[in-house]
């Protein structure tokens, strides 16, 4: 059947017995109905009404489509119920993404938390550099540093963070006391940390430090200052065990946001994951996390 949509018309007819009850039924103009009809007739060959007077009466073709349709329309009744009701229960699966830098943050805990509270729903975590898709379905809430959320997906902006050096605690202590003509050593960006503001602006500051390391990722680049390589320039989430040795750089604060597509609004268990994550990430940002 090359459209579905027909059959609902068909049903409409069949169960009102005239254009004019299936037009009201539906909430469409009463030519519609009857154009419908007649190009569901014509692409199946067959006569399904006979027109009598005013009313649509069946006929034996007709009346053995009515019986496969009402079989389908239970069908999908049940799965509608059976979808609903699921989306209604606190058991089930969450997809969560989020950067991986965040592993080192306060997600950890939320998933822990979330597991304590609900052994019924299971959490697969995705932490990755590349963002999944919403609207693909391939994840169903998404923790995410940025200052354009997309639009087609709904969500809540839970604070933001700024961007400073961290080192290790040692290399710390001794940043601090550096004289200015001696360049401190330093874990520079490289590839698609370039893409990130802050890391494009200390690209051009290279110059005025001595870059003992390169990392490609924010993670790689704390991994790399806590073995005490050198400074790191991280956002606070991405700071965990070091230690800040410098004022957060302006004008390259990022919002944090908790995201989710439109069609999950109604899902509970999703629900119950997007209060208690934004609960504990706004905490860990009005608290520090450092």
């Amino acid at each position: 059947m090359k459209d579905w949509d027909d059959m609902r018309y068909f049903h409409a007819v069949a169960e009102g017995g005239s254009l004019s009850a299936a037009s009201r039924l539906l909430g469409v103009n009463h030519s519609t109905v009857f154009r419908r009809m007649n190009q569901l007739e014509e692409r199946l060959q067959a006569r399904l009404f006979d027109r009598l007077d005013n009313r649509y009466q069946l006929t034996d073709s007709g009346r053995q489509l009515l019986t496969h349709i009402r079989q389908v329309a239970n069908v999908m009744d049940e799965v509608e119920r059976q979808v609903v009701g699921r989306d209604t229960l606190l058991e089930g699966s969450i997809r969560v993404t989020c950067p991986d830098t965040f592993l080192d943050w306060v997600v950890p805990e939320v998933v822990a938390a979330f597991c304590r509270r609900y052994p019924r729903i299971t959490i697969e975590l995705r932490a990755e550099q590349e963002r999944l898709d919403l609207a693909r379905r391939e994840a169903d809430v998404a923790l995410r540093a940025t200052n354009a959320p997309p639009d087609y997906l709904v969500g809540k902006r839970l604070g933001q963070m700024g961007w400073s050096f961290y080192a290790h605690p040692a290399l710390g202590a001794v940043a601090a006391t550096l004289p200015a003509s001696d360049p401190a050593p330093l874990i520079a960006p490289e590839g698609k940390l370039l893409q990130v503001p802050a890391c494009q602006w200390l690209d051009k500051q290279l110059s005025r430090f001595q870059v003992t390391a390169r990392a490609g990722s924010l993670r790689a680049a704390a991994a790399l200052a806590k073995q005490g390589l050198g400074l790191a320039l991280l956002p606070a989430e991405a700071g965990e065990g070091l230690v800040r040795v410098a004022e957060p750089l302006r004008n390259f604060d990022t919002g944090i946001w908790i995201l989710y597509h439109p069609d999950m609004r109604q899902n509970a268990r999703l629900n119950c994951f997007v209060q208690l994550a934004a609960e504990a990430v706004e905490g860990a940002l009005r608290d520090g996390v450092n």
